[in-house]
């Protein structure tokens, strides 16, 4: 007989060192590829948020997967938790002095520094 638990979900029977069955897994989103992919956007944006120039910890679709996006990464730019709260999956506008609002700029875009994105130091 082959040892066995329960979820601790619904009760369903699971095997011994797992605590949910699969229709209960708790998934994060967190797999080995998505943590490289993340890293790297972070490094080339050089842990700063793409939306206010603060300090980077988190990763934001620029165009929400929910609306069409991908996670490619010129998809993706770096942003702290309070802009890519507040941004949620909407496309951000940063205000421009004619009032109309303008999209971030993208990984091609050069910044502002003229440094490219992504581009060796």
């Amino acid at each position: 007989m082959s040892p066995v638990t329960v979820c601790l979900t619904c009760g369903r029977k699971i095997p011994r060192g797992t605590s949910y069955c699969h229709q209960h897994t708790r998934r994060n989103g967190s797999t080995r590829a998505w943590r490289k992919v993340r890293a790297s956007v972070l490094a080339r944006d050089d842990y700063t948020c793409r939306y206010c120039g603060q300090p980077a910890d988190t990763v934001d679709h620029v165009h929400p997967v929910a609306l069409g996006g991908s996670s490619d990464p010129a998809n993706l730019a770096a942003a702290c938790r309070s802009c890519n709260g507040r941004k949620g999956s909407g496309v951000p506008r940063i205000p421009s002095s004619t009032g109309a609002g303008t999209l971030p700029p993208s990984a091609s875009d050069p910044p502002a520094s003229g440094r490219r994105f992504g581009a060796d130091r």
